[in-house]
């Protein structure tokens, strides 16, 4: 997580706001989750709400000064009126979101700001959340969300009066047809290379059990690709479908959209369908620029070039992180190869042959790069300046797939065929052989993973024909290298392997 002082800081910013009630939907479906509270009880969010229970959930720390002052002694007359104190119409969760902070619910020392069981009495608090938080996308305390049936997200700041919370609560829309399906959302990445496989969110909004359903993928007007559905989902439970890759050398406007539920036509087609405008990113030339400027908590991120067959051809960062793996300042932390923060790094890429490569990225945090804690961004770019991928706000991880379409006029003067190295792997010495088409003024230069150049044989002419030269590696670590011949019609490069 984020270090104490920066939620604290994060915190305080709520206190300066007007507390008149505002709200904001949230068209998106709310995340599961499965938490015990501290008297041992558990709570299974989806449970409540296949009861037909509303549930409002209370994101709080316990060195939150809003949440203390303001958050309590207004969430408090909400439990009481309409909690198990009350009418019992809706489900009331508290939901501490500092995990470093588990045994200070109770203690009046810093960082806790009181006893929060006296403050809260018979609200249940959970204060092991895990990714809970990060799934509904806390970035400050206090937050509240109210959870309706249907699973849709309605989200308060600050808390709610008692007359919005009991409107929003029972006033929510029901499905009330025999077989309806809703399309939620489209979630595939929408930067694509050569081919894209649509995936998206559909919801069961009808009052039958879903155990079938086709969806189609149209392109341009036409069906592209088609999903038969088979299982066994309840009113209001969501399912993500994932299509096959559908070949597109174009930019591409898909809809995905049912086309019938249960063997049947669709109750209610007023929601059938989702769109998404998918970007085919073409690289003109084969020397790719990747540019990232980091946020306050740099040693939180990494980043990779990956071809077609998953071989990572360059990286930047700290490479501790992984996908998904939120490990903290304390494994990550003091890894030399970390970058430093609020610091612009610009990276020359050379990439080994035309096709298809992904330029991924993450944040250990889960909260990418930009904009609340510093202003970090990352641009991609071929060697004409086209824009391969950018962007900073990301969550967890980016992925933005591009193509390699030419290597630029080299393939003039060098004969491809022949460009060559022996051996490979190498070990402390290996030749780079290749014949030219005629005499040509050429840089060789040997390339680390993350874009740097390691070594480079000087400029100088080389004649038409065969040529070859040796390469000193004995001061090269073990790895994956970049041989790059660099001529003035364009350059070509190939990989070598240092075992030592």
């Amino acid at each position: 997580m984020k270090n104490f002082l920066q939620l604290v800081a994060v915190c305080f910013a709520f206190s300066v706001f007007t507390f008149n009630t505002s709200k904001a939907q949230v068209t998106q479906i709310a995340p599961n989750f499965t938490l015990t509270d501290l008297d041992g009880n558990v709570h299974h969010l989806y449970d409540y709400l296949d009861q037909g229970k509303p549930v409002f959930l209370d994101f709080f720390a316990v060195w939150c000064g809003p949440c203390w002052n303001n958050g309590n002694p207004d969430i408090m007359p909400l439990f009481n009126a309409y909690g198990p104190n009350g009418d019992n119409s809706i489900v009331f969760l508290a939901l501490e979101a500092d995990d470093g902070t588990d045994d200070n619910l109770v203690n009046t020392a810093r960082p806790s700001l009181g006893n929060w069981f006296a403050a809260m009495p018979d609200v249940p608090i959970i204060n092991q959340t895990g990714d809970t938080p990060n799934d509904y996308g806390i970035t400050g305390y206090p937050s509240y969300f109210l959870i309706t049936p249907n699973r849709e997200i309605t989200e308060y700041f600050p808390s709610p009066s008692g007359a919005t919370l009991v409107n929003d609560a029972t006033n929510w829309v029901a499905g009330t047809t025999a077989d309806n399906v809703s399309m939620v959302s489209y979630d595939g990445n929408r930067r694509f290379c050569n081919n894209y496989s649509p995936v998206a969110t559909f919801q069961n909004y009808g009052t039958n059990a879903l155990t079938s359903a086709t969806f189609e993928v149209v392109n341009n007007g036409n069906v592209v690709e088609t999903f038969n559905w088979t299982g066994n989902l309840s009113q209001y439970n969501t399912e993500t479908i994932t299509f096959g890759d559908v070949v597109e050398p174009m930019n591409a406007n898909v809809e995905v959209r049912v086309a019938s539920v249960n063997g049947n036509t669709d109750t209610e087609p007023s929601y059938d369908a989702v769109s998404a405008v998918l970007q085919a990113r073409k690289a003109t030339t084969q020397y790719i620029n990747v540019r990232v400027t980091t946020d306050d908590y740099a040693y939180e991120t990494y980043w990779e070039m990956v071809d077609d067959m998953g071989t990572v051809v360059a990286s930047g960062g700290n490479n501790l992180v992984m996908p998904g793996a939120q490990q903290g300042g304390g494994v990550l932390g003091g890894n030399p190869n970390a970058y430093a923060n609020n610091t612009t790094y610009n990276v020359e890429v050379p990439l080994p042959a035309t096709g298809c490569y992904n330029f991924k990225i993450y944040d250990d945090y889960g909260d990418g790069i930009c904009c609340g804690y510093g202003s970090g961004s990352f641009l991609i770019t071929d060697s004409n300046g086209g824009v391969l991928s950018n962007g900073g706000a990301f969550g967890a991880q980016a992925d933005d797939p591009f193509e390699v379409t030419a290597l630029v006029g080299v393939e003039e003067i060098v004969d491809e065929t022949s460009f060559s190295i022996m051996p490979n792997p190498a070990k402390n010495q290996f030749m780079v052989e290749f014949d030219l088409v005629k005499n040509t003024d050429m840089t060789i230069g040997v390339y680390n993973m993350m874009g740097q150049k390691v070594q480079e044989v000087a400029n100088t002419s080389y004649g038409l024909g065969y040529n070859n030269v040796t390469i000193n590696a004995a001061d090269l670590a073990s790895g994956v290298y970049m041989v790059t011949l660099h001529t003035a019609e364009g350059n070509t490069t190939q990989r070598v392997t240092i075992a030592k």
